[in-house]
């Protein structure tokens, strides 16, 4: 079940956050096109399907050939002519419009600790980059490296996140990873979260406007169930209360925010609500996690800046039998032979993460065209489950 906050509207229109959809002027799909005049973007593909031979008429290095496929490689200050199988076709390439999408949180937020059980949903190549060191890699490229390096291990939400966000809107996607294993919030608001403003602030820096719109951008959250115990001064063990975990979160979000705002940016934040149940030392509990999540749903029902990206996760018990089909707004299918395929210990399997990406973008997409509301929620806990409605007070 979805849970959007209705206020996510209203602030993602009110603050300029105003997402490009795919315009008219897009590519058509690879084939016979339309029209003898396309329009790509920066670093657009085009195949002409079935062609023999595809030649610049006047030379331009704002147009790359490849056999039957053109690429954007640059801007065009006029059209560009084609020869293709000795037909003339004219095409411009213009700026292309980027989200710039943060990952954040524990390791479940990275997603290498999983189980590759199948192939990830992955962006099409020059629709969504990797950045790291100050540099801009294609995600289907890093893709590549990460299989090489991990060949058995899963790579989490983010691919799935930017190829939804891509079909959807027409924008490609900048992702960058600040997320760290096994931290607590505590470890942001002690002093991590200002790496995390650095380079958020790097990584805005470095995309080349000569090439990008940057049409907007924000933060995913991943984290939580390191705060589902931790020990006070007279190391006694005890839970995080949502007070607690709602004053730590503001501190690191109001400072991306301000990360974010000094580069024109009105970020959001997008939670992923963790799982409702624990397996901490191998025994099963509901408890652990209810401060966290009480947080986070009372976070994105409070604030306009704040939504749940995902909250699949939550219905996801391995208790329950039968198989699992999830097909996203775009049209990608995710199958598991069961919830219980989704997990590998406390992380997920890929066709895990590849339904929280998808429906984070579906989310996001929603909450800015639709405005759909919030909806009841469940809160798992020691006594069983209680469901809260709208303007409960949790």
């Amino acid at each position: 079940m979805k849970k959007i906050v209705s206020s996510i509207l209203a602030f993602l229109m009110s603050c300029g956050l105003c997402f490009g959809t795919a315009s008219a002027e897009e590519p058509e799909p690879s084939g016979e096109p339309e029209s003898r005049e396309l329009s790509l973007k920066y670093d657009d593909r085009y195949t002409f399907q079935g062609a023999k031979t595809v030649e610049l008429v006047n030379k331009d290095p704002a147009i790359e050939v490849s056999g039957n496929s053109i690429r954007g490689a640059g801007i065009t200050e006029a059209p560009v002519k084609l020869l293709v199988d000795g037909e003339e076709y004219s095409v411009t390439v213009g700026k292309a419009s980027v989200a710039v999408f943060v990952i954040d949180g524990q390791s479940n937020a990275w997603g290498a600790a999983g189980r590759r059980d199948k192939e990830p949903v992955t962006p099409e190549p020059g629709c969504a980059y990797f950045w790291s060191n100050g540099m801009l890699t294609d995600a289907v490229e890093y893709m590549k490296a990460l299989k090489k390096w991990m060949p058995r291990a899963s790579v989490g939400s983010w691919p799935a996140l930017a190829a939804e966000w891509y079909a959807l809107t027409g924008e490609k996607a900048v992702v960058m990873n600040l997320a760290q294993n096994g931290a607590p919030i505590q470890h942001w608001t002690s002093g991590y979260y200002l790496t995390g403003v650095e380079q958020i602030e790097s990584c805005i820096d470095s995309i080349d406007t000569e090439l990008f719109t940057i049409a907007g951008g924000g933060y995913f959250w991943f984290q939580g169930e390191s705060n589902s115990d931790v020990y006070d001064l007279t190391d006694q063990m005890r839970y995080t209360t949502p007070e607690e975990y709602i004053a730590e979160f503001n501190e690191v979000h109001d400072a991306y925010r301000t990360a974010f705002a000094s580069r024109g940016i009105e970020a959001f934040a997008g939670i992923f609500t963790i799982r409702t149940w624990g397996n901490l030392l191998g025994v099963s509990k509901y408890n652990d996690y209810c401060g966290p999540r009480a947080a986070q749903q009372f976070l994105a029902n409070s604030r306009a800046d704040v939504f749940l990206a995902s909250s699949v996760s939550e219905g996801w018990n391995k208790s329950l039998k039968g198989p699992v089909s999830f097909v996203s707004a775009a049209g990608y299918e995710v199958k598991a032979s069961s919830v219980k395929a989704l997990y590998s210990g406390v992380h997920y399997n890929q066709s895990g993460y590849d339904i929280i990406g998808l429906e984070a973008a579906d989310n996001l997409y929603s909450g800015r065209v639709c405005g759909d509301q919030a909806e009841d929620f469940v809160l798992y806990g020691q006594n069983g489950s209680t469901v809260y409605e709208e303007d409960d007070v949790i």
